[in-house]
């Protein structure tokens, strides 16, 4: 049976084993009626549109009963085979993601790029990945009030480092403190307080967030309110630090 293929089976992508050495047919393209989105930045998903959809490019393969059943299994989660529209016109099953996941989770939009490959081209540049944040630093006006505020409203743990210096810690990540006109070197180039915007996940109830965050004394400035975060769609609320940075505290929305 003939199948497109725009993801990480295709040659020279990391799951093109997957094919189980199905024959190449051809390069190919779908019609301009499909949206392409990066899910979780681990493989594409696309969906037909009435409107403003584009060509994705692909490849087709020719793939026997055992090749069909095999990619089919090692097919992340929520993939499901259905028939997709080429650009001259004859048809193809392929591996589609469901619309109403995407939109609920806040997967990118990456349909610009034209294919999933001209995607993560994209993210290779130069040969540099970044894969997390280790810690961000904060200049304060008065530490001691930084750290109570963070540790008695959001629940991180200061944890002293190095020649006298601390740092704020929270799951595998940590904030490093500087005294505003005391800043440890290098530093930034504007180290300033309440110069910083800054989210934090938490698996607490946004609503026993502002619980917490009212017992405490902490006026809300905005929420709860939907925000998309890198991970997917968010429940947040904001409230400032005692230097008057932005800090949003949300729930990743499932």
């Amino acid at each position: 049976m003939r199948f497109f293929i725009c993801g990480s089976a295709m040659r020279g992508q990391p799951d093109h084993q997957n094919l189980g050495g199905a024959k190449f047919i051809g390069e190919a393209r779908t019609a301009p009626r499909y949206r392409l989105h990066s899910v979780a930045d681990k493989h594409p998903g696309i969906y037909e549109v009435d409107g403003d959809g584009v060509s994705i490019a692909g490849e087709l393969y020719d793939l026997s009963g055992e090749q069909h059943r095999a990619l089919l299994a090692s097919e992340p989660p929520d993939l499901y085979e259905a028939p997709i529209v080429l650009d001259d016109g004859s048809t193809a099953p392929a591996m589609l993601y469901p619309r109403q996941l995407v939109e609920r989770r806040g997967y990118a939009d990456v349909s610009s790029f034209g294919s999933w490959t001209a995607y993560k081209a994209s993210k290779n540049t130069g040969g540099i990945t970044i894969d997390s944040l280790d810690h961000f630093v904060l200049t304060v006006r008065d530490i001691n009030v930084t750290i109570a505020f963070y540790r008695d409203v959001l629940g991180m743990t200061p944890e002293r480092f190095g020649e006298g210096r601390m740092a704020l810690k929270f799951g595998k990540q940590k904030i490093n403190l500087h005294v505003a006109g005391r800043e440890f070197e290098p530093k930034a180039g504007t180290a300033l307080p309440g110069t910083a915007d800054v989210c934090f996940l938490t698996s607490v109830p946004i609503d026993d967030v502002v619980a917490a965050l009212r017992k405490h004394g902490i006026p809300l400035v905005d929420g709860p309110v939907r925000k998309t975060g890198a991970q997917g769609p968010l429940n947040s609320v904001y409230v400032r630090d005692p230097d008057q940075n932005l800090v949003e505290i949300s729930n990743l929305i499932a």
